[in-house]
C-alpha cells in the first residue's frame, strides 16, 4: 500500500511538472507570434520568421529589399530591429543575444534554393535593458494573454 502511494505522489507530481512546462511553452509561442505579427506590421515584408533558442532570438527576414540596401543601411536597419525587439518583446530578459538574418529563397520546379546571408547578433548586455516591466509566468491570462 505504501508504494502504490508514492507511486501515486511521483506520478502528480511528474504531471504538475509537465502541467508548468506545457504552460510556458504555451506563454513562448504566443510571446513568439505577437512579436512576429508586430515585426511584419512594423517593417513589413513578405516573410518574417521569429525562432528562440534557449537563448538567442532569431529574426529572419525572407525575401526583403533589407538584403538589397547598401551594407551601412543593412546594418542599421539591423539594429533597428534587434532595438524594436528589446522593447516589444516580453521574453527578452532571458535572451542573452539577438541575431536577424537576412535570406533569400526560390524555387525552381521541386528545387528550392535558400542563401542567408551571415545574421547580425547583438548581445543584449550591448543593447541594454528593455523598458518592458519584467514578466512573470503566473501573469499570463487563461486565454494565454499577458497584461500591457
Amino acid at each position: 500500500m505504501h508504494l502504490i502511494r508514492s507511486i501515486g505522489i511521483m506520478v502528480g507530481a511528474i504531471l504538475i511538472a509537465a502541467c508548468s512546462n506545457l504552460k510556458e511553452l504555451q506563454q513562448s509561442v504566443v510571446e513568439l507570434q505577437q512579436l512576429q505579427a508586430s515585426l511584419t506590421e512594423r517593417f513589413g515584408g513578405p516573410g518574417i520568421v521569429v525562432n528562440e533558442t534557449s537563448t538567442t532570438l532569431i529574426v529572419t527576414f525572407v525575401n526583403s529589399d533589407l538584403a538589397k540596401l547598401p551594407s551601412d543601411q543593412r546594418t542599421a536597419k539591423a539594429r533597428e530591429v534587434a532595438e524594436f525587439v528589446r522593447e516589444h518583446f516580453p521574453g527578452y530578459a532571458r535572451l542573452t543575444s539577438i541575431s536577424i538574418a537576412l535570406q533569400t529563397r526560390s524555387s525552381l520546379g521541386v528545387a528550392s534554393f535558400s542563401r542567408t546571408q551571415t545574421p547580425y547578433t547583438y548581445r543584449t548586455a550591448e543593447l541594454g535593458p528593455s523598458a518592458l516591466p519584467p514578466v512573470h509566468s503566473d501573469t499570463v491570462s487563461p486565454q494565454g494573454q499577458r497584461p500591457r
